[in-house]
């Protein structure tokens, strides 16, 4: 054998030693597209999510409009996460694209009315000190909590995409 063949035979050898990473990993991504990172951390999938210990979370944007019944879609934030920041700024956005769910915020570090007129946000705030009644210690997550007050998806949510998935993975949890 000559030193040209050993070396085209070599080089072919990486190439599909490269190929086959690359599609491991195509495989993995696709198989996770849809899936929220940290799903297992927080309250359980069906368990009861207490909304209602928090009776500044009832609020409406004008009292003559009525709350959502078809699921809430809860954040937990901290005032100075910058992940948390960026969602800030499409929440009222997507509250309108979502006029069936309701939008509720959980935050860390700062009273819940100044942060709401702080960042001109017209979805209800509540103040907490930690989020361990919640089994959540990664910030910004959020639940997708049913009518009926049932966890039924969860997860890190750093984009408005992530809350689309959110949304898109409580809701499909209902229909099922």
């Amino acid at each position: 054998m000559n030193a040209d063949f050993i070396g085209m035979t070599a080089l072919w050898g990486v190439v599909l030693v490269i190929a086959y990473s690359f599609l491991t990993i195509l495989r993995h991504n696709i198989a996770q597209a849809g899936r929220l990172h940290q799903d297992h951390m927080g309250i359980a999938i069906g368990e009861r999510f207490p909304l209602d210990d928090y009776p500044a979370l009832k609020s409406r944007q004008s009292s003559d409009t009525p709350l959502p019944s078809e699921g809430t879609v809860v954040l937990m934030t901290n005032f100075y996460c910058d992940a948390c920041k960026r969602l800030y700024e499409v929440l009222d956005t997507m509250q309108r694209q979502f006029p069936r769910y309701r939008f509720v915020i959980f935050m860390t570090g700062a009273p819940a009315e100044a942060v709401k007129e702080q960042l001109g946000l017209h979805i209800p705030v509540a103040s907490v000190d930690d989020f361990s009644r919640f089994r959540m210690s990664a910030v910004p997550s959020g639940f997708f909590v049913s009518a009926d007050g049932l966890v039924r998806a969860k997860g890190i949510v750093n984009t408005e995409e992530h809350v689309k998935t959110l949304i898109a993975k409580g809701a499909w949890k209902l229909a099922a």
